[in-house]
């Protein structure tokens, strides 16, 4: 879990300083291994797997429905430059290849063009989302978050009751993680629209919303 500095920040939600940062690691879990295919979206999160056996948390990281909050994996320090595309690890590519961004992710509204390393969070309202879909999208997010598929400083927070969710990441990746969402949804996020807010707490990007039918 990140450290906290003394206004109770996590050390993630900051730009690294360039001579401190770190490069991206992977874990060896599969991004293909969460998902299945399907005719509409390519891939998605489903509620059992193949053979019926219900979709759980991976062991390793320690994560249950309880968890408040989720964290990446911390990578090893690293001297060596990072550059923005080292954010998009091989499961964040493989997401952006299967589902398209330029077709899936389309604004309503965004106030400024993004920095890479600058960092911000996804604000999502799930009142209406049943149980269920809460209870899956939780365990999508830990399993893919968790097991650093979606890379390092990505992390998510929920309230109790489950009514609002925040993913936390780069600038670089915001498209990225907005793809994560729509699986782990399971495309909800079209109905009930999204916000990415930024380190000064200003709406940037805002995802219309869908009309039901």
């Amino acid at each position: 879990m990140p450290e906290l500095d003394k206004t109770g920040a996590a050390r993630a939600d900051s730009e690294p300083p360039p001579s401190k940062r770190q490069r991206q690691t992977q874990t060896t879990d599969s991004p293909q291994g969460m998902l299945r295919t399907s005719s509409d979206i390519g891939q998605r999160i489903p509620h059992s797997s193949d053979d019926g056996r219900p979709i759980t948390f991976t062991t390793q990281n320690g994560y249950t429905y309880d968890s408040l909050e989720l964290y990446a994996p911390e990578p090893p320090t690293d001297n060596a430059k990072l550059d923005p595309d080292d954010l998009i690890t091989d499961g964040l590519g493989k997401l952006e290849a299967a589902l398209q961004i330029p077709k899936r992710f389309r604004p309503e509204r965004q106030s400024r063009d993004l920095r890479p390393f600058e960092r911000g969070y996804w604000s999502l309202d799930c009142s209406d989302w049943t149980s269920e879909l809460r209870s899956e999208a939780w365990v999508f997010l830990a399993n893919y978050v968790g097991g650093g598929v979606a890379g390092w400083g990505i992390w998510c927070r929920r309230d109790a009751g489950f009514n609002t969710l925040k993913i936390y990441c780069w600038g670089h990746v915001v498209a990225h993680i907005f793809l994560v969402l729509y699986l782990a949804s399971r495309r909800r996020i079209l109905y009930t629209g999204a916000t990415w807010i930024d380190g000064d707490s200003k709406p940037v990007i805002v995802m219309g919303k869908r009309a039901y039918h």
